[in-house]
């Protein structure tokens, strides 16, 4: 390693090095400092970073690197300017490490609450009360199911770090990795997560509360859960699928921070809208 990566490494270390992953438990974010002139939202209704036809798979910063060696990992607690999550906690857990290359990797946590459990059924949707938000999602049955944030659950995020500028994406599809990766053909013509080739599938339809749901193709009309048609729906699946198999697809949260001795403030933009977010090093 040259003399200039070795300084670069060095600046990097000392930014973001620290003691290990904290345990996320309750935060509080009232004991964070608010700076002045909090409560400006870094435009709250802006451009998503979720398009209308499904998840974005931009990487934070254009990288879509592997990290390699990574140096001690530091954790952060932060906030979401004038927005709360359902428990109405606006609380950030953010965990980070990053190579000698700039390449950033570790996991953020959302609100406050307690993790999904694991994935029993997967012929029905997931999470357990993923129906009920989405009953609670705008008085109307979602288009999508990029409205549900798992409050309490570690997100895995990528990303790179160069000089004081942090840029980082959180998967949020991959809360449904083991659900999707179980998925399997529910009946004839209809795919994978209804994936279905050649344009077979004619529709879907749900009741108002969502506890009759059924998709259609030209042979026969099939019963299915409505929280799984909800989440393998077109335009909103949070599975990639082909005829034979599932994984989880890509929906990002994209993070651009700025580091500064023990803080770090800048912005995100996902689903929920673009807004400033602030950290303090733990």
């Amino acid at each position: 390693m040259n003399t200039r990566a070795i300084a670069a490494w060095t600046k990097r270390a000392a930014l973001l090095a620290g003691i290990g992953v904290a345990s996320v438990g309750c935060i509080d974010v009232h004991s964070i400092h608010m700076p002045s002139g909090a409560g400006g939202s870094a435009g709250g209704g802006g451009d998503s970073a979720i398009g209308d036809g499904g998840p974005s798979s931009g990487a934070a910063g254009g990288a879509d690197a592997s990290a390699g060696d990574t140096g001690p990992s530091r954790s952060w607690t932060g906030y979401i300017e004038q927005y709360a999550f359902p428990s109405g906690s606006a609380a950030l857990k953010l965990t980070v490490s990053t190579d000698e290359q700039g390449v950033a990797t570790g996991a953020i946590v959302f609100g406050q609450g307690t993790p999904p459990p694991p994935v029993v059924d997967p012929t029905v949707g997931y999470p357990p009360d993923f129906v009920a938000q989405a009953l609670k999602h705008g008085g109307a049955v979602p288009t999508s199911s990029w409205f549900y944030m798992a409050e309490g659950y570690a997100y895995p995020i990528d990303g790179t770090l160069d000089a004081e500028h942090l840029q980082f994406r959180a998967n949020l599809a991959q809360l449904w990795s083991d659900w999707c990766v179980l998925q399997q053909p529910p009946g004839l013509d209809f795919g994978p997560c209804f994936t279905v080739p050649s344009g077979r599938q004619r529709g879907s339809s749900y009741s108002a509360d969502l506890q009759t749901c059924s998709v259609t193709n030209y042979v026969e009309e099939l019963p299915v859960d409505c929280g799984r048609l909800l989440l393998c729906g077109p335009g909103g699946s949070v599975c990639s699928c082909t005829t034979s198999a599932c994984s989880p697809g890509t929906a990002a949260a994209l993070f651009d921070v700025f580091v500064t001795e023990g803080t770090m403030s800048g912005s995100v933009n996902s689903w929920f809208g673009r807004y400033n977010v602030h950290f303090v090093a733990d």
